[in-house]
C-alpha cells in the first residue's frame, strides 16, 4: 500500500521504541517492491546522553539523504498523532520531505486526524480501531461493555481522558 501511495519514497524513518521495528521491515519490503534501496534512520523524542547527540539517527553526512529526499515516518500505532508528526516535523527543519506517516493500527481518533491536517500528513494504515472493534463485536472475542468504552473515547477523546483525570503533558502523553 504505501509504495502505491508514497511512490517517490527514498527513506523511511522509524519512530523509537515502537515503531523501530515495523518501520525497518516496511523498508525491507519498500526496497524489495521498489527495486532500490531505501535507507533507514530512526526519530527519538529526546536527545540521546551518549552518542552523537541526534534526534534524527542515520542521517547525519549520509550520502543516500540528500536535502529533499521525501520520506515516510512509521509507529506501530498511531492514536494521538504526536510522535509521527513531531518526527515528521524534524526531518523538514533538517530539510526533508515527510508528508506521510505509516502504522499498522490507527485510531482514527478525530483529535489525530485534525493534527494530521494541520501538519499536512496523510496516515496510511493496515486497519483502524473502529474496524478492530467491529471484528471483536462480531466475534465476541472482547465484554461489549470494553468496546462501548473504546467507542465512547473516538467520540470524544480529550472529554473522555479528562472525565477519567487524565491529562495531556507538555512533554507528550498523559498522566
Amino acid at each position: 500500500m504505501v509504495a502505491i501511495k508514497v511512490p517517490d519514497v527514498r527513506a523511511v524513518a522509524g519512530n523509537v521504541t515502537g515503531g523501530m521495528i515495523p518501520t525497518w521491515e516496511m523498508r525491507e519490503y519498500l526496497s524489495t517492491i521498489l527495486a532500490r534501496n531505501i535507507p533507514y534512520v530512526y526519530v527519538r523524542d529526546t536527545r540521546k546522553k551518549g552518542g552523537n547527540k541526534e534526534k534524527v539517527t542515520g542521517a547525519k553526512n549520509n550520502p543516500s539523504l540528500p536535502l529533499g529526499t521525501p520520506f515516510v515516518v512509521g509507529e506501530e500505532l498511531v492514536n494521538f498523532a504526536e510522535s509521527i508528526i513531531n518526527s515528521a516535523l524534524e526531518l523538514r527543519a533538517l530539510g526533508y520531505i515527510a508528508n506521510y506517516g505509516i502504522c499498522i493500527l490507527f485510531y482514527d481518533n478525530p483529535v489525530a486526524k485534525q493534527a494530521l491536517s494541520e501538519a499536512g500528513i496523510e496516515m496510511i494504515y493496515l486497519f483502524t480501531l473502529p474496524q478492530l472493534l467491529d471484528v471483536a463485536e462480531r466475534n465476541n472475542t472482547h465484554p461489549a461493555e470494553l468496546i462501548a468504552t473504546y467507542r465512547e473515547f473516538l467520540k470524544d477523546p480529550i472529554t473522555w481522558n479528562k472525565k477519567r483525570g487524565f491529562e495531556k503533558l507538555e512533554s507528550g502523553g498523559t498522566k
